[in-house]
């Protein structure tokens, strides 16, 4: 054989780790990547929502509730204490990455949509609004129903 064969013939353990784990890399981040597997917004923890919500509770404040949430949408869906994934999903008309059964409690989900997309799924903990499942448009206000209550009441203004 020719020397320079034998040069590409040899083992060359170095380059076949660095192979060996790139393929591994690659076949485990494709399975964990849900390729075609829509599940939908994940819901997720908003610390910053349930402060400010808090700060409006303890001021005694009626804000539009953009000021609170921030973000860009047009409606907006209340789901306190129990819930399941299916009344959620059929409500907003998406899918969602949470739970079968979302029961914590003290605590709620709050679903922003724009459009026929939904923008943001958030649990709260404690859950600052009102005890109701509700749909709220663009214009919702938010404030503190009287002097001692511990929640924001959500009313869309008058059409």
């Amino acid at each position: 054989m020719a020397p320079t064969m034998a040069r590409f013939n040899r083992r060359r353990p170095g380059v076949t780790w660095v192979v060996g784990l790139l393929t591994i890399g690659v076949i485990f981040s494709a399975c964990g990547n849900d390729v075609g597997n829509d599940k939908g917004v994940s819901l997720q923890e908003d610390a910053q929502l349930l402060t400010r919500a808090q700060q409006v509770i303890r001021d005694g404040d009626s804000v539009p509730l953009r000021e609170i949430a921030g973000d860009d949408w047009d409606r907006v869906h209340l789901f306190p204490g129990l819930s399941t994934r299916e009344f959620v999903e059929t409500t907003v008309d998406a899918p969602i990455d949470m739970p079968d059964i979302y029961n914590y409690d003290n605590g709620g989900i709050v679903v922003f949509v724009k459009g026929d997309t939904v923008q943001r799924v958030v649990t709260l903990r404690p859950y600052p609004f009102d005890g109701n499942a509700a749909s709220y448009g663009p214009n919702v206000t938010a404030a503190r129903p009287s002097p001692n209550a511990s929640w924001l009441k959500l009313t869309d203004p008058p059409r």
